[in-house]
This record gives structure tokens, C-alpha cells and sequence, in this order.
């Protein structure tokens, strides 16, 4: 356990290199103090990476453990945070979220924040009421801008992309304050796939202006 930059940290003698592979096993807890350059970061079941400040990764991250963003915001470029059905996430806040794609595992239903943000902290709550077969993953990633087809004078301007399948769950997505546009209280939530129209998923507004959150069921 200790910082990431401390050679102390790790068997090798070192922090992990570019051509190296990060391992964080049962009962250790890792705090990402710097820009990591491993070639692949896995946090095992026990194991916790705890991000410390703003830092930028440039691999995916793959967590069977817990990841701890009480003190930091983690971007992954064009990288993906890979949560598996065991692993977790703890400490999301405005001051502690991820910026890029997040998937999840779902191995049974249940539910799960996603820790996702794009200048500011913008979650979205999945349950998973059933799922097709044994096992399936939903990715999200958060943009800070408008759904394309829709009126943006009285939307949002945040957007939510979703990849996935196998599974039937409940959607919930909370936006800014400095995202609403126009007369909150008629928000509803829109499916747009590729270049198709944005179709409207609840029929009437479904939105709590309270805690900024729309709900899709």
C-alpha cells in the first residue's frame, strides 16, 4: 500500500512502466498521486485504487475491487474504466467523479451509479430489473452538450451515451443546474440511436426538478 510514485509500493522496485502491467492485489490500497504510464492497471477483488487530484490515465482500467474517488477526478481519454459484477465504486461526489466511458458487469439485477461527468458531476442511476442471460455490461459516457434533434432551448444540454444489451432496467440521469434550459418541469428523457429522430421514452415529463434528475422506466 502507499502512493503510486513511491517505488516502496510496488515488488518491482518501482512504479509499473509503460511496459509494465499495475496489479493491485487483496488488501492493498493504491493512491494514484501521478499520471500512471503502466501499460494496464487491474485492481483485484480486495484491492482499492484511490484517486488523489486530477489525474489522466492512458490505458483502461479494469476494477474487481473498489475504486475510491473521494479525492480526485479520473479522465480516461479514449480509455475505459471496466467494473466488473464484484466490483465497486465509493466517494463520487462534484469533486470526484470520472470523465469518459464507464461499463459495468452485471452478473444479477441490481443497481448501479455510474460515476460519470463532463464538466461537473452528472451520475446515472441503472437498475437492472432482469437480465437475458448469466451475465451483461452497459457502458456510459457523459457529454456536456445537447441531444442532437432535439429543441435546444428548452433541453438540457447534457447528453448520455449507453452501449449495451441482454439486460431491462430503470434509468435515471441528474444533470446541472447550469445545464437546464428553458421550463424544466416539461424535461423528459429521449432515445436517439445513430442518425435516427429522438424519440420521447416517458410520455410526460419525468423529471424532478428538486434533485435535477430524469427518470426513464
Amino acid at each position: 500500500s502507499g502512493n503510486w510514485s513511491a517505488a516502496g509500493t510496488w515488488g518491482c522496485g518501482g512504479a509499473p512502466t509503460s511496459s509494465q502491467d499495475a496489479v493491485i492485489v487483496s488488501g492493498q490500497t493504491v493512491n494514484l498521486d501521478v499520471d500512471p504510464a503502466a501499460a494496464s492497471i487491474n485492481v483485484n477483488s480486495g484491492g482499492t485504487l484511490a484517486i488523489v487530484g486530477a489525474r489522466t490515465v492512458g490505458t483502461d482500467i479494469k476494477v474487481n475491487g473498489n475504486l475510491d474517488l473521494t479525492a480526485g477526478i479520473l479522465n480516461l481519454g479514449t480509455n475505459t474504466l471496466k467494473i466488473g459484477c464484484g466490483g465497486t465504486v465509493s466517494g463520487a461526489s462534484a469533486t470526484g467523479y470520472v470523465v469518459g466511458k464507464v461499463e459495468k458487469e452485471f452478473c444479477a439485477p441490481g443497481s448501479f451509479a455510474y460515476p460519470v461527468g463532463e464538466n461537473g458531476f452528472s451520475p446515472a442511476l441503472v437498475n437492472v430489473v432482469s437480465l437475458s442471460s448469466g451475465s451483461a455490461t452497459l457502458t456510459i459516457d457523459v457529454i456536456d452538450s445537447t441531444l442532437a434533434g432535439v429543441d435546444n432551448a428548452n433541453s438540457a444540454s447534457r447528453t448520455w451515451e449507453l452501449t449495451g444489451s441482454g439486460m431491462t432496467a430503470d434509468l435515471s440521469f441528474t444533470y446541472l443546474d447550469a445545464d437546464v434550459n428553458g421550463n424544466e418541469s416539461n424535461y423528459r428523457v429521449f432515445k436517439k440511436i445513430g442518425a435516427a429522430t429522438p424519440t420521447d421514452q416517458c410520455g410526460t415529463p419525468c423529471v424532478n426538478t428538486g434533485t435535477n434528475t430524469a427518470t426513464a422506466t
